[in-house]
């Protein structure tokens, strides 16, 4: 068995996997304390619920782009609309309107339903045989993103205290910064493998349909195609 090194291609997006991990942690995961900053904290679980259903209705609306226009086209765009939602989220936090910071928590969810699509680009770049270890790799990149953002506690505080805001709403904008940077790192990924045409189906469909169709042979019969009349006694 050889062994295999990742190609450096891969490195981006595992970098890249890391920072939108720690975005989605700096941000879903402070969101109900801001909601609860703002006064409301009976709707503190409704970002939360707005970032898992725009990520579940965006997974395959991203999927489909992808196919047509490729992997790190798709990557990228998701990372620049999850900038525009912690964008939109850090000003609706800071300025205290709430309908802003809601909308910038479904503009998270629904980029998150498209970056973590990179997984799929990642096993169509490697072997078969160690798929699962680089697979592995990808979880274990999200692991350390997300406490990469934990160790930046201090740094949030620091910066909160000169815009005189909390730390949760400078989580916002520390989510926007990683997540522009993933997608400057993924805009230098070249693809190792190309996925499939959207319209691979058809072309075989049409393919079938304008080849000549063979009659087949008619089975030889053991006896009369028709029952034969009951004999009388």
């Amino acid at each position: 068995m050889t062994s295999f090194r990742p190609p450096r291609a891969l490195v981006l997006l595992f970098l890249s996997q890391a920072l939108a991990t720690g975005a989605t942690t700096a941000s879903t995961t402070l969101a109900s304390l801001v909601m609860a900053d703002l006064g409301h904290e009976a709707l503190s679980g409704l970002p939360s619920t707005l970032v898992t259903l725009s990520a579940a209705l965006s997974a395959g609306l991203f999927g489909n782009l992808m196919l047509r226009r490729g992997r790190r086209f798709g990557l990228v765009g998701a990372y620049l609309l999850g900038v525009l939602g912690a964008a939109l989220g850090f000003v609706g936090a800071w300025q205290r309107v709430v309908p802003l910071f809601l909308l910038g928590a479904a503009l998270i969810g629904a980029a998150q339903g498209g970056y973590q699509l990179s997984r799929y680009a990642v096993a169509e770049s490697v072997p078969d045989r160690v798929r699962g270890a680089v697979l592995g790799a990808v979880m274990l990149a999200s692991v350390i993103g997300s406490a990469g953002t934990t160790a930046l506690s201090n740094v949030l505080m620091t910066f909160a205290m000169r815009l005189q805001t909390s730390s949760e709403v400078m989580g916002w904008l520390l989510a926007g910064g990683f997540l522009l940077l993933g997608a400057f790192l993924t805009s230098f990924w070249r693809p190792l493998a190309t996925p499939l045409p959207v319209n691979a189906p058809s072309q075989q469909r049409a393919a079938a349909q304008t080849a000549p169709r063979r009659r087949s042979p008619i089975p030889p019969c053991a006896g009369p195609p028709w029952p034969s009349p009951p004999r009388r006694a």
